[in-house]
């Protein structure tokens, strides 16, 4: 008798032990990841896009990733800043609600969701879309308006507008040169006090004019 009831208490303590495992613990880390993704604006990984568009009442801009990082589509065909585009869609990637409600047809203004606001698309490398458009700064709190396009909008931190909110200039690749270090084995500058030419030898480099050392 002893034993059974040992085996049962056994039996009763195991089933407890594994509620308390798969619905507290793991169940609790499926809840919390559930928390997280429904506090996220837009759900992807930065490495996932393959172009990005940009409009508001400055004009478009749009961003095509490169081997080498990102081109600028327009408004110009140049180089683009790879810091500030990345920076763009880590902001976008890390932004969560603050606090959401629902507006009707036509209250967009309201909040600067129109005119006066940036939209940004991502297109991502299975040809799908999303965006979310940025409004104005929220009376108290240091929040801004944004929105999905839909009938909701959303409140958070004032300083991701600052990410989109750029001039061309900060945008474009400001490099004098693209090249690696490693590739140069000999260079040449010229100024008022001449001509001067060096020459890498191994990991050293040499001064070859005005005069060899």
């Amino acid at each position: 008798m002893n034993t059974l009831k040992t085996l049962l208490l056994f039996t009763i303590l195991a089933i407890l032990a594994a509620y308390v495992y798969f619905y507290e613990v793991e169940g609790g880390k499926e809840r919390d990841a559930d928390a997280a993704l429904a506090e996220k604006i837009i759900d992807f990984e930065p490495d996932s896009v393959k172009t990005i568009e940009i409009r508001s009442l400055f004009g478009p801009y749009v961003f095509a990733r490169t081997s080498a990082g990102w081109d600028i589509r327009e408004p110009v065909n140049t180089g683009g800043d790879k810091t500030n585009i990345d920076g763009l869609l880590t902001t976008l990637k890390n932004l969560k609600k603050d606090r959401e409600f629902a507006i009707k047809r036509g209250e967009e203004k309201n909040y600067g969701l129109v005119g006066r606001s940036f939209l940004v698309t991502l297109e991502f490398n299975n040809g799908q879309r999303d965006s979310v458009r940025f409004g104005d700064e929220t009376p108290v709190g240091g929040k801004i308006f944004i929105s999905k396009g839909d009938s909701l909008v959303y409140t958070v931190v004032a300083s991701a507008k600052s990410s989109v909110n750029k001039q061309l200039f900060d945008w474009r690749d400001k490099s004098l040169a693209k090249l690696k270090l490693s590739d140069v084995m000999e260079f040449k500058i010229k100024n008022s006090h001449g001509l001067f030419q060096l020459q890498k030898e191994g990991n050293n480099w040499e001064l070859l004019t005005p005069r060899k050392v």
